[in-house]
């Protein structure tokens, strides 16, 4: 290989003509010391063929000539290296004309010390080989490099045990990016996700901006806390979480990004409906256990086996399979309907394992409480059971438009009946407050009322989720109220967006209170006029469902009922 020349470069300024090292002489060309020694990067020497020492740099000189690295002597002989084998076995690679680089460690004041090595060939004075050795000490480096290694064992010991804890969670766990790319999701996010997304988004992939909750991330990403709950559809059945959507910001306060926290709160969800259910005697508990054995107090007295009712049902046999097949299975959903002594009902449950036991558990619906089937029986079933008429399936409520000014004969009677009631400006009630906390959590909206509609203002018996000095008064002039239309129409107003809303955009609780999607459902007096409304009020759209007015329907009866209960004219009153 061509070596580098030691020529002079004309017009060069000349070096030294010596170098003074351990307190000899050794005469050095001019242009040697300043080829070699000024393009030297580190700790310099140049050896002659045979390793012998013909000169030093300034660095290498300071740092070795105490320690045997001397002019003339021999590099072999420095007793410095502890592997003096690897340094020969180099020296020849350079005679050869190789680069040669290694690691030579040294032992230096009694420490071990590491030296990255050099040694290359160039050319000398009269045509002789001479060697160029530059080192290093990389002591340092090497140990910050090893250092950094165990630190990043360490982290991906640590990422390891995260990713292990938050898939182990049964939280839904997610996080993007500030852009809104999916950057975090956890094995329950997943197994969600693929149930009910028609696409599961990939890491690194616009999340915040293509999912069904993305005004939720949006807020987030613009440092707002937003907690709600979403219904998720699924194959298997509707699922409710309770879903916190939360900024995560760098140590200056800047948004870096936003996470998500979904608790699966469908038992909760089931539980408040069942208690709705129960208290109107429309539903009874039951457990099926795999001898045959039937738990249902309050259903019907003789109902203690399988065997001993299965006679009296229709398609008996079928059902029997059915049981059979959910108890085989434990996790399985049960839906059944069924007659027994020619009465209608619905067993609606899960299969679920007690220690070694598989058994049934759920609600049985009788007669009227049965889940019917099409939106026109469910809204048949709401006209024969709630009280008021005008009733229309929720997608042709025409809530935007219809309206006009109320009739005054009517209003008059309303407001009449609502003062009978002896309700106006009474204090709060734990009955009552039990039913708008079960509509904000079954509904997943921050604000419920239950507003008694007065002449010239609403006054709210119960409330969740208002603030301020509304909340403090219970009540607001009738400028503000959506609670009137559902009132003055005896029938459910729904409102994805009332800001665009004809009818309602200029309500000035829509800048005043936050009132953005609204959902009313009429609450009536003993003797049937409809004083006031149940409603759900979300600070951002709300596309409501059928389901959703009909849960809330469920509970305006138990309102009404209450209403009976606490007025004091009433027969049902105690």
């Amino acid at each position: 290989m061509d070596r580098p020349s030691l020529d002079p470069v004309d017009g060069a300024p000349a070096a030294p003509a010596e170098v003074v090292s351990d307190g000899r002489e050794a005469a050095v060309p001019d242009d040697v010391f300043r080829r070699a020694f000024q393009s030297s990067f580190g700790l310099g020497m140049l050896l002659e063929a045979d390793g012998g020492i013909r000169a030093l740099s300034d660095a290498a000189s300071a740092y070795y000539s105490s320690r045997g690295a001397a002019l003339g002597t021999s590099i072999y002989d420095a007793p410095w290296w502890d592997e003096p084998d690897r340094v020969r076995e180099s020296v020849h690679l350079a005679r050869g004309g190789v680069l040669d680089r290694f690691y030579a460690p040294v032992t230096r004041d009694g420490a071990r010390r590491t030296l990255l090595v050099d040694i290359q060939s160039v050319e000398g004075p009269a045509d002789e080989t001479w060697l160029l050795f530059e080192a290093r000490d990389v002591t340092t480096l090497l140990a910050s490099e090893r250092q950094l290694h165990d630190l990043n064992a360490q982290l991906d010991r640590e990422r390891a045990l995260l990713r292990a804890v938050i898939d182990a969670t049964p939280d839904a766990l997610c996080a993007v990016d500030a852009d809104g790319r999916l950057s975090v999701v956890n094995e329950a996010w997943r197994r969600t996700a693929a149930a009910t997304l028609p696409e599961t988004p990939s890491i690194g992939e616009d999340h915040a901006g293509t999912s069904p909750q993305s005004e939720a991330w949006r807020r987030a990403l613009n440092g707002d806390a937003v907690r709600k709950r979403i219904a998720v559809r699924s194959a298997e059945a509707p699922r409710w979480f309770d879903a916190s959507f939360v900024p995560v910001r760098t140590a200056d306060g800047r948004v870096a990004g936003a996470a998500l926290v979904g608790r699966d709160v469908t038992a909760e969800v089931d539980a408040a409906r069942l208690h709705v259910a129960l208290k109107g005697a429309s539903a009874h508990p039951v457990t099926l256990h795999p001898d045959g054995r039937v738990e249902a107090p309050g259903l019907l007295d003789d109902v203690v086996s399988l065997d001993a009712i299965v006679h009296r049902m229709d398609a008996a046999e079928t059902l029997r399979e059915s049981f059979e097949q959910a108890l085989a299975e434990p996790g399985s959903a049960v839906d059944l309907p069924f007659h027994l002594d020619g009465v209608p009902y619905r067993l609606r449950g899960r299969s679920i394992a007690v220690g070694e036991e598989v058994r049934i558990s759920g609600v049985v619906y009788r007669g009227e409480a049965l889940p019917v089937e099409t939106a026109e029986d469910r809204w048949a079933d709401l006209l024969a059971n709630a009280g008021w008429g005008g009733a229309q399936p929720v997608e042709l409520v025409p809530t935007a438009e219809a309206g006009g000014p109320p009739d005054a004969t009517r209003v008059a009677g309303r407001v009449s009946a609502l003062r009978r009631t002896a309700l106006l400006d009474s204090p709060p009630s734990e009955a009552f407050d039990t039913l708008t906390r079960l509509v904000s959590e079954s509904l997943g909206v921050p604000v419920s009322l239950i507003s008694l509609v007065d002449e010239d203002r609403q006054f709210f018996k119960s409330q969740v989720g208002l603030g301020g000095a509304v909340a403090d008064a219970r009540e607001t002039p009738l400028t503000h109220s959506f609670c009137q239309h559902v009132a003055n129409e005896r029938r459910p107003l729904v409102v994805a967006d009332a800001r665009q809303s004809t009818r309602l955009a200029g309500n000035p609780a829509i800048d005043d209170l936050d009132v953005v999607a609204y959902l009313g459902v009429p609450v009536a007096a003993p003797d049937g006029h409809v004083i006031g409304a149940l409603c759900a009020i979300d600070h951002e759209p709300h596309d409501w469902t059928e389901d959703d007015v009909r849960a809330l329907s469920s509970l305006a009866e138990v309102v009404t009922a209450e209403v009976a209960a606490h007025s004091p004219n009433s027969p049902d009153r105690l």
